[in-house]
């Protein structure tokens, strides 16, 4: 049983592996990002985007639809969440949003 578990973790912490320039590296410890190749950055963090665009409020879900958060504002209502513009604010101008189905699956792409 404790080798089963060992392997899991080992197996688990090398997902979270960098190498030593910081970029991700994959099970083999090649760096999976390239100069030049354009791909996933980040997932969104729509908490850190109602801060950055509102300068507070709390991210609710009004559908389970790509375009289904909204910042609620208190009394001041729901304000609409630039996924794009939080992108481009972490990752410099090139960077844009990415939904593939519903509102959990936001990706920054650079």
């Amino acid at each position: 049983m404790f080798s089963s578990f060992s392997t899991v973790l080992t197996t688990t912490l090398a997902a979270f592996a960098t190498t030593s320039n910081g970029l991700p590296a994959d099970a083999s410890g090649q760096a999976t990002a390239a100069l030049g190749r354009r791909g996933w950055v980040s997932n969104v963090d729509m908490v850190q985007a109602c801060q950055m665009q509102y300068g507070g409020g709390t991210p609710v879900r009004v559908t389970d639809l790509c375009n289904g958060w909204r910042c609620d504002l208190g009394g001041k209502g729901l304000g609409e969440i630039s996924v794009d513009s939080y992108c481009k604010a972490l990752w410099g101008p090139a960077a844009y949003s990415q939904c593939f189905r519903t509102v959990w699956d936001w990706q920054c792409q650079n």
